[in-house]
């Protein structure tokens, strides 16, 4: 998905819009969410997680570790991914979050920092 936006979507809109993001950011996040005004908005802390997530540095994905067990056998199309300890203000000073590796290994030093060993 990521790739798809960089290689075909990115330069399609770029003729449409100034100043598109130069990658997608995605942060997933599992929880309870309510509907309000009919159906055409929604609300809840794991949409808030969320978006927190997809801002964390340049990394394109970011999970949360609530509710997903990337170690687990099963998820071996996750293998690429590390656990972190992030602070994510407004939500906590310690969240687990799965990144891929290689985009972490990528980061300059200081953006680095932001993450722990869990």
């Amino acid at each position: 998905m990521t790739t798809r936006y960089t290689e075909e979507f990115l330069p399609r809109i770029r003729r449409h819009v100034s100043k598109p993001p130069a990658t997608l950011r995605c942060g997933i996040a599992r929880g309870q969410i309510i509907s309000i005004g009919d159906g055409n908005d929604y609300v809840g802390s794991c949409i808030n997680l969320a978006s927190r997530l997809q801002k964390l540095s340049q990394l394109t994905f970011a999970i949360s570790r609530r509710g997903f067990d990337l170690s687990e056998e099963k998820y071996k199309p996750w293998k690429y991914f590390v656990l972190k300890k992030v602070e994510l203000r407004g939500i906590g000073k310690e969240e687990l979050v799965y990144v891929k590796e290689h985009e972490f290994d990528a980061l300059r030093a200081a953006e680095r920092k932001l993450f722990k060993e869990p």
